[in-house]
Parts: C-alpha cells; structure tokens; sequence
C-alpha cells in the first residue's frame, strides 16, 4: 500500500511552498470579524467556510485551524479543510478541531496526513471523527485521488459521504467531468445505487441544500440530468496517474428544465419530451 510521500513533501515545503497570493502565507492578514460580518451580511449565500492547510497557501496549520475553527463555531457554517500535503498536523490533531457537520476534503489523497496507517487501514482517528459527525468528501482534484487509497478505504466500509470533483481550470485534463469521477469510484468498488445517493441526496446533505433533495415530485419544475451506464473494458487514470480498470462507464446524453429537452435523446424517449435540441 503506497504511503503518503516525504519527499514530495519535501520538496512542497523547500521549492513550491508558496503559491502566488496564498491565502494563507501571512496569517497576520487574516481579519475575523470582517469575515463573521460578511457572512451575517449573506447567511444564504455563504453556506460554509473553507481553510486550507497546504503548506504551499499556509504558513502556519494550527494557528489557521485554530484561527478559522473558531470563525465556524462563531457564525454556525460548517468548516470545510484541505489538508492534503499538510505535515505540520497529523490527522488526528486536525480532526480534533472539527465539529459535527464539518467536512474533510481530499479523502482518499495519497498525500500527508494520509487517510491509511502503514498497515494500510484507515486511521482510527477518521474512524471517531465520522462517529462525532464530521464528513469525508471525494474531491477527486488535480493531485487528490488515490485508486489505491481508495479502494482499500472502501473495502474497510469508509466510503465518502459524498462525491464531488474539485473540478476548475487547473484540474479539467485530469478530473473531466463528474460522471468520469462516478465511474472510477464504481472501478474502486462502490456500486451505482450508491455512487447516485453521493452525488445528490448524500452531497445536499452535507451542503445543508434541503432544496436540492434530488426528491422528484410531480407538479415540480424537472431538473433533471440523464445519463446511460455502459458496460465494458475501462481503463482509468488517478491524480497520481496510476492507471486501474473498470467494467462500467457513466456518460451523460440529456437534460430537461422546466419543459425543456436538450441532448441526445433515443427516439423512444422524443415523445415525451417538449423540445430537443
């Protein structure tokens, strides 16, 4: 089971350590009451607060974790962390911080502080975190999914609560799409009754979205994305780019809003449709 590298560690901390405007490279900067008052100004709109603890944006993780911990705890928003290449906490200080509701980012990085042991199995740490309430997100990134962290966290039972990409400009060539990510998931394990909860009921959730149930009802607007699932050879790549295989590929071929249709449509389904495009 490979473990999270020192070395690129190493080399995060002595030559890439500070990415242009890190936001986090001068914690002298960071104005706490500025914040708690712009998220009072929009409570609907700020659903929650990110830190990261990358040491590339972070001079210092405790201060920050302590820092913006206490920002959550003040205003009620759930703190989201990015961890990943974090070596100045261990996993078990950093989760320490999180309360119910809180969510862990990059689960499955094959980065410090590692989601696995040396033995290979999750750490009890993540363990007592999930028992408390904090929740474990996917979020596959450039640099942030490990099959083989995954797939031995899966077979343990420590699936994610939910799925997600961290999909932006940096990441498309290795992420491309949330299907793609849903796919290699069912290739590490999970099956697609489960995958399909992760990336609408479970994921709401942990958004605190009780709008976005993914609940159908009728007489309600559609908002509805199609997708087929194929069966077949499939060869997928990891953020680390570790090749592994898969028998399932999920693409997408519709949408319809309101009475609107757009995609790919096979002809039996035309006629229910008002519109394709």
């Amino acid at each position: 089971m490979p473990q999270p590298s020192a070395v690129s560690q190493d080399r995060c901390q002595n030559g890439e350590r500070n990415i242009p405007h890190g936001e986090l490279t001068d914690l002298s900067k960071v104005n706490l009451d500025a914040c708690e008052e712009m998220i009072r100004r929009h409570p609907e709109e700020i659903i929650g607060v990110k830190l990261r603890i990358d040491p590339r944006v972070c001079s210092d993780a405790l201060k920050a974790m302590e820092l913006i911990s206490r920002l959550s705890r003040r205003t009620g928003k759930p703190l989201t962390v990015h961890a990943s290449r974090c070596s100045q906490m261990t996993l078990e200080e950093i989760l320490s911080f999180m309360k119910e509701g809180d969510v862990f980012a990059h689960t499955y990085a094959n980065k410090l502080p590692g989601l696995l042991d040396e033995s290979g199995n999750v750490k009890e740490a993540a363990w007592k975190a999930r028992k408390r309430g904090v929740r474990f997100d996917l979020s596959h990134g450039k640099s942030n999914f490990s099959c083989s962290v995954a797939k031995a966290a899966f077979e343990q039972g420590f699936l994610p609560d939910a799925i997600s990409t961290d999909l932006h400009g940096g990441s498309l060539a290795i992420v491309e799409s949330l299907p793609m990510t849903m796919s290699k998931t069912m290739a590490c394990g999970l099956d697609l009754r489960t995958v399909i909860k992760k990336v609408t009921a479970d994921a709401a959730a942990m958004l605190r979205l009780t709008d976005k149930a993914a609940v159908l009802k009728e007489g309600d607007k559609a908002d509805i994305t199609l997708f087929s699932l194929e069966e077949g050879a499939y060869t997928f790549t990891d953020a680390d780019g570790v090749t592994f295989n898969g028998s399932c590929m999920i693409r997408p071929f519709g949408v319809i809003l309101g009475q609107n249709a757009y995609g790919f449509f096979p002809e039996s389904m035309r006629d229910c449709t008002a519109r394709t495009d």
